[in-house]
């Protein structure tokens, strides 16, 4: 996995990080930007006390191993695990290639892209999902299984209907009606966001 190469920090940690990639010739010689991209990176993980101790300080494992108190091995497997961590996350990658500014500049302009496309869409009472009255589980049961999935849909039926829904009783008949009189009464438009 990572191998020491002499070069001066942090651009030896990038190197281990993006050995054998396409990323591997841009890491000698690092940006303002790069290098604040690494430190954040960095302090995102919890290997990186140990990862700056062997590539900062150029302590060996059996050294940082003495002064965490842990053996040479589970240090090693400390460092290799912080590369990989690295290696993995998209964010880290972009930071680190990108520099810290870019990368968030990036992200920003493509969030506002995907905002832009969001559609706000007002949502009438009787538009919204029979899931927003509050029913007992009988009553909600007996009107999906019939098919009902609006408020609305079920608004517009008579007493007489609602009593033919299968299963759908005078108790529930009733609370769904007081329900839906509550419901239509208090609830307001709401504004959906859709894409």
């Amino acid at each position: 996995m990572p191998k020491r190469v002499m070069l001066p920090y942090p651009s030896d940690l990038v190197l281990a990080i993006f050995r054998d990639t396409p990323y591997e010739n841009n890491v000698k010689h690092l940006s303002e930007d790069q290098l604040k991209g690494v430190e954040e990176v960095l302090d995102s993980i919890e290997e990186a006390p140990v990862l700056r101790m062997y590539y900062k300080d150029g302590l060996t494992y059996s050294a940082i191993g003495a002064i965490i108190g842990k053996s040479t091995e589970r240090v090693r497997q400390i460092v290799h695990r912080g590369i990989r961590r690295i290696m993995w996350s998209p964010m880290a990658k972009g930071m680190i290639v990108e520099g810290f500014d870019a990368y968030r500049e990036r992200i920003e302009r493509e969030r506002a892209e995907r905002a832009k496309n969001i559609k706000e869409v007002v949502v009438t009472p009787k538009e919204r999902a029979i899931e927003d009255l509050v029913l007992s589980t009988r009553s909600y049961n007996c009107l999906r299984r019939d098919g009902f999935k609006t408020v609305g849909e079920v608004a517009t039926m008579t007493r007489k209907e609602l009593l033919k829904v299968r299963n759908l009783g005078v108790t529930c008949a009733d609370e769904i009606e007081h329900e839906l009189q509550r419901f239509l009464s208090e609830e307001q438009d709401i504004i959906r966001r859709v894409s």
